[in-house]
């Protein structure tokens, strides 16, 4: 897992708060959200949580420069 630090909302500008929740069960999760007006990343379970955190870090971290970019970080084309 790679320690990353989390870039403020891009919605509001306040802090982001990483969650985890290890039960052992298969129904572990986390998520990166916003401390302030809630904006967050998908909530990711089903998987190792040490991959997780890294994929919600990296979602969330990610920002658009272009209109293609932001079409790209949708989804919409890999790459």
């Amino acid at each position: 897992m790679t320690e990353t630090k989390l870039k403020p909302c891009p919605f509001c500008g306040y802090d982001a708060e990483l969650t985890t929740d290890y039960y052992g069960n298969g129904s572990d999760y986390c998520c990166v959200f916003c401390t302030n007006c809630g904006a967050g990343t998908a909530i990711l379970s089903k998987q190792p949580v040490y991959d997780a955190v890294d994929i919600v870090t990296k979602n969330w971290n990610r920002r658009a420069n272009t209109k293609d970019e932001a079409w790209r970080c949708q989804g919409n084309i890999g790459g």
